[in-house]
């Protein structure tokens, strides 16, 4: 996993990293990321996490060797 992954979604913010608790902000309400919600909106986090999950399964796509109408 990399250093970190991050994502903004509406108003909120998750940040993942491969040490230490995730951290998620609102930044409507602290837009300086000064209060970390992710004790609190437990459901939210977990929302963002499989979103995250989501964009990283993209990056790892793998494509056939040969593909119908493209030079080989």
């Amino acid at each position: 996993m990399p250093k970190a992954r991050v994502l903004r979604h509406a108003d909120w913010k998750a940040i993942q990293t491969a040490q230490g608790a995730p951290q998620l902000f609102n930044l409507a309400i602290a837009p300086y990321e000064k209060a970390d919600l992710a004790s609190i909106e437990a459901a939210k986090l977990a929302e963002l996490h499989k979103l995250i999950a989501s964009e990283h399964a993209k990056e790892n796509l793998k494509f056939p060797e040969k593909q119908a109408g493209f030079p080989h």
